[in-house]
């Protein structure tokens, strides 16, 4: 009995020792190879039924740290390219389908020295018809290597292939933006890929960070069709009016990485005493640093039948703002404005423009005085010559309507009867007398 249980115990002894060994062995013999992040490894895989294995060939355990290529082909062999999404040390294992092997190896992804990349990723949660960003602030080593940025051209997709800003000096510093609409709860999200192309010829591929994103859709108790984003909007409403006369009302709304822009036609002409009429809108599009930008200008024409005062209605919109996921209100309030008979408006009109007229000119009058004034003082000051300083009295007496006295004294008569006593000037005169004459 004893010896039967030695036995046993023996047997499950050697039956484990042998795989340890035989996992020794693998660890030991398998292929270890080094890269430099943004690198690719290329497998070559060809058996009698090439393509017929390789639709059975479980690669799986390979997605989670590279990403694949087998577009390379030809009638017998399939080119795999394997590029790293992230530095470090990397476990393949053997990975068999028929007469396809790829064997199992150890591969060391070192960081690129020449290019750095941050990543701003979206937020974690997301909102169902917002669009998610992507930032890329790519550095690069070597000024001379092209940088871009390459993403799957789509309707829902937005990038900036080259860059939107970028400094060239000793290294080269790239910036990249890449938006994705998220139109349902579900959507697989693709994030950008950069390239770098390197002073061989060959592109460097570098990826940006996974992460797990949850997409919620708008909560039940608001209506379906309201927007989220980040909205702001400019509103030019005139005070003053003519009666009758045709009007506009410009509005600009803009919208960040939004849903969708509202319609506002409605809420602006709510309210009463003024006949509005059919308004035009125009809308752009654009791609900056913080992401996608919607604008829509809305110019809605109207007119004002009876002379008095008013208000424009009050604009209300209403969002979801996708930081807090709160109701946010955004409110232009009523605004006065004034109508005015077309008769009366004109004259008013006419009376401002003789205002206007009037401080022109006195502006004018008193910009000469200190042009003068300045350009007499700037003379006296690089001078110390009697004849110099009388000449320069002189000139400036004559621009300032003094006429062109011959003696110091009907000089000083002159400016005085206009200016009043100056006792500075008066002092003057005598010291270039003193100069001249004795």
């Amino acid at each position: 009995m004893v010896r039967r249980r030695n036995g046993r115990l023996l047997n499950f002894t050697t039956f484990v020792g042998f795989w340890l060994i035989l996992l020794s062995i693998n660890s030991v013999f398998a292929q270890t190879q080094t890269l430099m992040l943004g690198e690719s490894l290329n497998i070559n895989l060809r058996s009698d039924d090439t393509f017929g294995d390789y639709k059975k060939l479980d690669l799986t355990p390979l997605k989670t740290h590279f990403k694949l290529d087998d577009s390379s082909q030809t009638s017998d062999r399939i080119r795999l390219v394997l590029t790293p999404k992230q530095a470090g040390q990397i476990e393949i294992p053997q990975i068999s389908s028929g007469g396809l092997t790829i064997p199992a190896q150890i591969l060391n992804v070192k960081p690129n020295e020449q290019v750095n990349i941050e990543w701003q990723l979206p937020r974690s949660i997301l909102w169902q018809g917002e669009w998610a960003v992507w930032r890329a602030k790519v550095t690069v080593k070597d000024a001379g290597l092209p940088v871009a940025m390459e993403a799957l051209d789509t309707p829902d997709i937005l990038y900036s292939a080259q860059a939107l800003a970028q400094t060239l000096d000793n290294q080269r510093t790239a910036e990249f933006v890449l938006v994705q609409r998220l139109a349902n709860t579900s959507p697989k999200l693709t994030p950008p890929v950069i390239r770098v192309q390197n002073r061989q010829g060959l592109r460097w591929q570098f990826f940006a960070p996974e992460n797990d994103y949850q997409i919620q859709p708008l909560p039940s108790y608001v209506p379906a069709q309201i927007p989220v984003g980040e909205f702001s909007w400019l509103v030019n409403r005139p005070l003053w009016n003519r009666t009758g006369a045709l009007e506009t009302i410009e509005l600009t709304l803009s919208g960040m990485n939004a849903s969708r822009l509202p319609d506002l036609g409605d809420r602006m002409t709510s309210g009463e005493g003024i006949n509005w009429l059919t308004a035009q809108t125009s809308t752009t599009e654009n791609l900056g640093l913080e992401g996608r930008t919607e604008t829509q200008t809305l110019n809605q024409p109207y007119r004002i039948m009876s002379s008095g005062w008013g208000y424009y209605p009050e604009i209300r919109l209403q969002y979801i703002d996708p930081e807090t996921g709160k109701l946010v209100d955004l409110i232009q309030p009523a605004e006065l404005y004034i109508a005015l008979p077309a008769w009366l408006y004109w004259v008013g009109y006419v009376v401002l423009m003789f205002v206007g007229i009037g401080l022109l000119m006195v502006s004018i009058k008193f910009g000469k005085i200190g042009f003068y004034r300045v350009r007499r003082d700037r003379a006296l000051a690089h001078t110390t010559d009697a004849l110099a300083r009388w000449q320069i009295y002189q000139a400036w007496g004559q621009a300032r309507g003094l006429g062109l006295p011959q003696t110091h004294q009907a000089w000083l008569d002159a400016y005085e009867s206009k200016f009043g006593i100056n006792s500075a000037l008066r002092a003057e005169f005598e010291d270039l007398d003193r100069q001249l004459y004795r």
